[in-house]
């Protein structure tokens, strides 16, 4: 951390955690908006927990970090079940999914190896390239094992939400 902070190397945290604080943000107005419609469109809606119970955090952080990625997320605001793992992310995508019963699922990442890694152990699940940062996004192509790439919020929401409607 010293040597971090004599190279003033402290704008990497924000290059790295601001898009994905955005995604999360974004992934929690989708929550807010699913559990609008009903109101919004005059209709009768069950009263499930749509993406609150299917939505998780899968980080290639190791179990010691557990604590302080709940931690620093919680100050954001995000208060999501949060799972540790090393390597491709395709079996703990698995055993999340056959743990909800889900149905239907999206995997969004900006490595192209986790995308192979679900679509070999969970290939039902939708998987969603993309890189937020703009900065990094034209530098890194499209990963072939994903069904789409999407750099920006707002059409990655429609996408998604598309995806859960059956639209697709």
């Amino acid at each position: 951390m010293t040597v971090a902070s004599l190279l003033r190397l402290g704008f990497m945290a924000d290059f790295l955690s601001k898009p994905i604080l955005i995604g999360y943000t974004n992934g929690i107005a989708l929550t807010i908006i699913a559990g609008q419609l009903g109101k919004l469109l005059g209709i009768t809606t069950m009263k499930t927990r749509f993406f609150p119970e299917v939505w998780q955090i899968l980080t290639n952080l190791g179990d010691e970090a557990h604590g302080w990625r709940v931690e620093q997320l919680a100050g954001h605001g995000i208060r999501h079940e949060i799972v540790c793992n090393h390597g491709g992310k395709g079996r703990p995508v698995k055993e999340i999914i056959e743990r909800y019963g889900s149905t239907n699922a999206v995997f969004i990442d900006d490595l192209a190896v986790h995308h192979g890694s679900v679509a070999k152990h969970a290939p039902e699940v939708w998987r969603l390239h993309m890189v937020a940062e703009p900065r990094l996004a034209s530098a890194i192509p499209p990963a072939p094992d994903a069904h789409a790439r999407i750099d920006e919020w707002p059409a990655a929401c429609q996408w998604i939400l598309d995806r859960f409607e059956g639209k697709a």
